[in-house]
């Protein structure tokens, strides 16, 4: 709380000994003050201080984070670990998801390149075509050198 308005927020909760952070959010006017590396931090670094708990799941690889996202989870210490993911259209809808849509949506994306549509777009058409082309198994985000998976760690980063 700053002035007594709301900065960030998390949702978590334990699923046997995984603490599973589901949704974080901070006010815009406050990102460059790194309040989320902040709450992110100390949430975690919490967590794995609890008895019974013995790793956190950070989440899925977002549809269109910026490569900065899963550094900073490196940096804190936290070890990637491989987990399948894909996005599956409805069949009425996946004649769309073609390889020309998919150059027009990321022609278009760095066109308009504050879209948040159109990068959730883009991203939701690149897994469904990872998905389908990679079935048995899951593409690694390239920006991770070849890591594996979701950011999990089994204990607290070094200080």
């Amino acid at each position: 709380m700053r002035d007594g308005q709301l900065i960030a927020s998390v949702l978590a909760f334990m699923c046997d000994d995984c603490y599973l952070l589901l949704y974080e959010q901070s006010a815009t006017a406050h990102l460059k003050s790194r309040v989320n590396n902040a709450i992110f931090f100390y949430v975690t670094h919490e967590a794995l201080k609890r008895r019974g708990v013995s790793r956190v799941f950070l989440g899925l690889q977002s549809l269109d984070a910026p490569s900065s996202v899963d550094r900073f989870k490196i940096r804190m210490g936290y070890t990637p670990k491989r987990v399948g993911q894909r996005v599956v259209f409805h069949s009425l809808f996946s004649p769309f998801a073609s390889g020309m849509t998919y150059k027009l949506v990321n022609a278009l994306r760095q066109h308009y390149r504050n879209s948040n549509f159109l990068a959730k777009t883009e991203g939701m058409l690149r897994f469904y075509r990872q998905g389908n082309r990679f079935s048995c198994e899951p593409q690694w985000p390239e920006r991770l050198n070849g890591g594996q998976g979701d950011l999990s760690k089994t204990e607290a980063p070094k200080k």
